[in-house]
């Protein structure tokens, strides 16, 4: 999987795509804008959200998350799979699965 071309968004707080992206078959569309990952600040000396094998993982979940593709359970492990395949730290990727399932219950949008 080719990286993700990203830019600082108009906002000036998050990132923006400058391409679209391929994330395991769902096509995130180039303007896409995203925060990184949710990462408390007071975790960001272990993980910071900007970590370059956390954004594809954190764009494209927070893409399947915002547009209710799939089901939150798939979401999630692909957001895994991304971490993994992006070269997380071993140690780290349970910890963030975690996260996402137990943090993401209310931002999940069903249509």
């Amino acid at each position: 999987m080719r990286e993700p071309l990203i830019s600082p968004a108009p906002d000036g707080r998050r990132y923006q795509l400058a391409r679209d992206m391929d994330f395991f078959g769902v096509a995130v569309p180039a303007g896409y804008c995203f925060d990184g990952a949710s990462v408390p600040r007071f975790f960001w000396r272990i993980v910071s959200p900007y970590q370059p094998y956390v954004i594809r993982a954190a764009c494209g979940h927070d893409y399947m998350y915002e547009n209710a593709i799939w089901d939150k359970s798939t979401a999630d492990d692909l957001f895994r799979q991304a971490l993994e395949i992006d070269g997380a730290p071993r140690w780290l990727i349970p910890m963030m699965y975690r996260a996402v399932r137990l943090g993401g219950r209310g931002s999940y949008r069903k249509q």
